[in-house]
């Protein structure tokens, strides 16, 4: 599936890390219309409609990802977007994962504590919760098999997500945490 917005004239910004997903979020929001950059890339000058922050690596915790936030959002326009792509174990907590889920619930916890805040100046900020995504290299059949697709996400299927999180018609939707895992916080798909 392919989702089609019309993004023309805005300019977005993708910072972070997970390079595929980068790629794919930063190729969608260009398709549809959109003039992207990535972060240290571009004009400086241009404040951003939309903002991206990829926070699926462990080096961009809440703290960090606050500051980026806050210091971005203070150019953003009335009615931007403000999508957070963090892990799915911040939904639910995983086995010898400890740390990895509590860095993602703050991240998810952080996007509905601005979505408050940033609500009085027109701009949503929601989060895509994405589960194991199809080209990781540390993709295992172990963590496959708690999936109830029975596969991992396309990048391309994360962007999809984002490009309706961005969307200027989507104009009534902030602090929404979108799933974006193939069932797996649904609740188990093995047999045990």
């Amino acid at each position: 599936m392919t989702i089609e917005v019309e993004l023309g004239g805005r300019h977005a910004l993708v910072v972070g890390f997970g390079a595929m997903v980068a790629d794919a979020i930063a190729a969608a929001l260009a398709r549809n219309g959109a003039a992207v950059r990535s972060s240290g890339t571009g004009p400086a000058d241009v404040a951003p409609d939309v903002l991206v922050v990829l926070a699926i690596d462990p080096a961009i915790h809440a703290g960090k990802a606050e500051a980026i936030l806050r210091d971005i959002s203070g150019v953003m326009p009335q009615g931007s977007r403000i999508v957070v792509v963090a892990s799915a174990l911040g939904l639910v907590a995983v086995r010898e994962a400890a740390a990895e889920s509590v860095r993602a619930a703050g991240l998810l916890a952080l996007t509905r504590a601005l979505a408050m805040e940033f609500a009085a100046r027109r701009i949503a900020v929601n989060a895509v919760a994405v589960g194991p995504i199809e080209d990781d290299a540390g993709l295992s059949a172990r963590m496959i098999s708690h999936v109830p697709i029975a596969r991992g996400a396309r990048p391309e299927e994360v962007a999809d997500a984002v490009l309706f999180l961005a969307d200027p018609e989507n104009s009534y939707m902030t602090g929404h945490v979108l799933t974006v895992d193939g069932g797996w916080t649904a609740g188990f798909a093995r047999d045990f």
